[in-house]
């Protein structure tokens, strides 16, 4: 019976300790970068759009790879995409 006492109130006095050790030290949160401003809708939009320009690009480029039969040239064409 005093071995069970023991071995429980070991088991209290560990989960009782763990809150602590999850604890950030002080000087972690003084590192910590500040957040990022949201961007723009404006921003976005551009964003939005060179996105596009370049995926329609590199579309063309899959395009003309498929259609070409000399392997050399597909290579080529592979290279610059």
């Amino acid at each position: 019976m005093n071995r069970v006492l023991q071995i429980t109130a070991a088991a209290v006095i560990a989960f009782l300790i763990q809150p602590g050790f999850a604890q950030q030290p002080a000087d972690a949160t003084k590192d910590a970068q500040p957040a990022q401003a949201a961007p723009q809708p404006q921003e976005v939009d551009e964003q939005f759009a060179k996105m596009q320009e370049q995926m329609a690009k590199m579309q063309a480029q899959m395009d003309k790879i498929r259609q070409v039969k000399d392997v050399q040239e597909r290579q080529r064409l592979l290279q610059e995409h």
